[in-house]
This record gives structure tokens, C-alpha cells and sequence, in this order.
């Protein structure tokens, strides 16, 4: 029957996919981890925060951006105060008072005024930026101390963008290490594909470094038109340019950052990301969002018309993310996940992809931040 034969392609192409993704971290060496270089071949680099009411992390931020272990004369770090209402302009201050390399900025709304929100902050401190590259991470996470130099010595010739792993950590309760979960299949399985057919899906914002002359050609953010997800719409605008990017699966290009306290905050994100890069998103990769998202439908048919066979797809499918999750885990060194978190991670995956489907579709403003933003500006 043709319905057999189309479960059948179905349930073949979601295993194989997993096998491959296993096949490629199985095969992954260590090639992007920081390596020893002569300090004075190392470019001068800059690093740009943007910080809106971070009281509460920016100086465990900026401890591990002041730890890099990179030479301090070829390095600053330029923080952007995007009109906190807390502490966060005078912890910044305080910073710059002590260590030289630290510049800040107080980046008030009517500067670059066709810029909105983080995009504006970021144009900012791009404009004063010296560097070579300019590392971007944002202030409520905290940095590897191999970070910038290892996503520095993965830049080749032809290489604009270099994405490193964001993992979140923290975690204090279920939710958010659901969520950590999530974090780390979804990272894993972006960077493990970047050197693959399929490219990277996208850069992530707190955690990449950009070729200053690649950024330029794209006009930088204030030529740019506003997205929700301004990383991406820049990764879109460079790939444009015809430049190459590279993520890495790499532990000394690590970046924690902290998970969402709950459930309205967390769709909120979601539904950032999914109206921000929903109109580019990479062609090669709507068929595996696709296949992936499909998983849990073509489930719940099989569990009405054959439950054992649906059972045995399901089963052979969570052992081979069970594994993928691991292998990911072990890679970025971390610490593995528990079977219960990975068993609970099914109910909060297919509960989170169906409201992330229904925020897409809504047509509500997307509250981050403190602000109201819609497809074409903020509020």
C-alpha cells in the first residue's frame, strides 16, 4: 500500500539522518581547539557586548572576558549600555576604570535612529571597533579562556563567520534542564553539519566572531534591514556576499549562558526566533526541520494504526538521540545528561515545537527584553 511505503521512507530517513550526525561526531578531532601561537602573530581583535539590565551577570561576563588568554595588548573589549534602567552603566564603569582594555559605551535610542534595539548597540560599537574581528557574546554569558583565540584560529582565507557552542548551564530546576537539553541537540547537530552539504543553519549571537572586512561589505547592522534575530539576518546578508562560515564543536569555544525562568519567557524567545528567520532560512535545511518535526506526527498515525511498530520506530529513534546527545555532551565537555531528562525532553520537545508553530502563525508582537517588537520595528 502506498501509505507503507511512504511511513516506510519516513522512518528510514529520520533514522539514517541520526546515524549520520552520529557518524560525524564519531569522526570529529580535535582540530578546533586552541593551538599555541606566537603572540605576535595573533590579530588584534575586538570584542563587543551589548548589555540592557544585566545587573545581575555582567561582571561574572566581563571576569571572563578580562581571562582570556589572549595577549592583552591586542585585545578590547567595548561594552554598549542599550538604556539599562539598573546597575548595569555603573558595574560597566567601574570595569573600565581598572582594566585599560575596556571601553564603554551609554548608547541612547536617538543614535544610528534606523537601527532598533540590539542591532543598534552592536552598529555602535562595530563603528569604533580596531579590530581585525570583532567577537561578539552577550552579557549574561560567561566565556571559555581559550574562547577568542580558538574562534580566531579557525578563520581561513575564505571563512567570514565562526560560530562556537553555546551551552545553557545554570540550570536549577526540571524545566531548565530541559532546556539544556534542547540547547545542546540543536547546537550539536548545527555545528556538526557545517563542514558537511548542508552548511550551518545560522550563527548564534552571543557566541561568534565575524571578519571585520566581511561585516563591512554587508554595509554593517545600520544598512541592514531590521530582523528580530539580527545574528541571523547578518549571517544571511554575508553569505550573500559569497563568504564562507564555520561552527565549531569545540570545548575551548564554549560560551554558558543561562536558561529561561519560564514558560512565557521561553516562547517568547522561540517565537524571536522563529519570525525572525522564517522568510531566509537556509533551503538545504527546511527538509531537515521538516523531517525532524514530522517525527512526532508520523508517530502518533503509526500508534493508531500499528502501535508495535510504532513503538519499535520510536524506540530505535530515542536511542539514537539518547546517543547523539551524549557524544555532543562529551565533546563540549560537559557533563552527560540523565536518562529521565532525556525521556522527559520528548513531552517538552513536541510541547515546544507545537506552541512555536502557533506563536508563528499569531500574529502578536514579540516581547523581549523590556520591548515590543513586530516583523518591521520595535515599540
Amino acid at each position: 500500500m502506498p501509505w507503507i511505503v511512504l511511513f516506510s521512507v519516513f522512518i528510514a530517513a529520520i533514522l539514517w539522518f541520526y546515524l549520520y550526525v552520529l557518524h560525524l561526531l564519531y569522526s570529529l578531532d580535535n582540530k578546533y581547539l586552541a593551538k599555541d601561537t606566537e603572540e605576535q602573530n595573533l590579530p588584534f581583535i575586538s570584542v563587543l557586548v551589548a548589555a540592557r539590565n544585566e545587573e545581575k551577570n555582567l561582571k561574572a561576563c566581563l571576569d571572563s572576558l578580562i581571562a582570556q588568554n589572549y595577549p592583552l595588548d591586542k585585545i578590547e573589549i567595548l561594552i554598549g549600555n542599550d538604556a539599562s534602567i539598573d546597575s548595569t552603566l555603573p558595574i560597566a564603569q567601574t570595569y573600565k576604570a581598572n582594566f585599560p582594555q575596556l571601553e564603554v559605551w551609554d548608547i541612547s535610542p536617538d543614535i544610528l535612529p534606523q537601527t532598533q534595539g540590539k542591532a543598534r548597540v552592536l552598529a555602535f560599537l562595530a563603528q569604533k571597533a580596531k579590530g581585525e574581528f570583532l567577537l561578539v557574546t552577550d552579557a549574561d554569558c560567561i566565556v571559555n579562556p581559550a574562547w577568542a583565540k580558538t574562534l580566531v584560529q579557525a578563520f581561513e582565507p575564505n571563512i567570514a563567520i565562526v560560530t562556537g557552542f553555546t551551552e545553557v548551564s545554570f540550570t536549577r530546576n526540571l524545566f531548565q534542564q530541559l532546556q539544556r537539553v534542547d540547547w545542546l541537540l540543536f547546537m550539536g547537530i548545527n555545528n556538526i553539519l557545517s563542514d558537511t552539504f548542508f552548511s550551518s543553519a545560522t550563527t548564534i549571537g552571543n557566541n561568534m566572531a565575524i571578519r571585520s572586512t566581511a561585516y563591512w561589505q554587508t554595509g554593517g547592522y545600520e544598512k541592514i534591514p531590521f530582523s528580530l534575530t539580527e545574528d541571523f539576518k547578518l549571517y544571511v546578508e554575508v553569505k550573500k556576499t559569497g563568504w564562507k562560515t564555520r561552527n565549531l564543536l569545540s570545548s575551548d569555544a564554549k560560551v554558558q549562558t543561562y536558561a529561561q525562568k519560564s514558560w512565557v519567557l521561553l516562547l517568547s524567545q522561540r517565537q524571536r526566533w522563529v519570525r525572525g528567520a522564517r522568510k531566509e532560512f537556509p533551503s538545504k535545511w527546511k527538509p531537515i526541520l521538516f523531517l525532524l518535526a514530522s517525527t512526532y506526527l508520523l508517530f502518533g498515525i503509526l500508534l493508531f494504526i500499528n502501535p508495535k511498530v510504532a513503538l519499535l520506530f520510536w524506540s530505535l529513534r530515542f536511542f539514537l538521540q539518547f546517543l547523539t546527545i551524549q557524544v555532543i555532551a562529551s565533546k563540549v565537555s560537559t557533563t552527560p545528561l540523565s536518562l529521565w531528562n532525556l525521556i522527559l525532553y520528548e513531552l517538552f520537545s513536541s510541547s515546544l515545537l507545537f506552541l512555536s508553530f502557533v506563536l508563528m502563525l499569531v500574529p502578536l508582537p514579540v516581547n523581549w527584553k523590556g520591548r515590543k517588537f513586530d516583523d518591521n520595528a520595535s515599540k
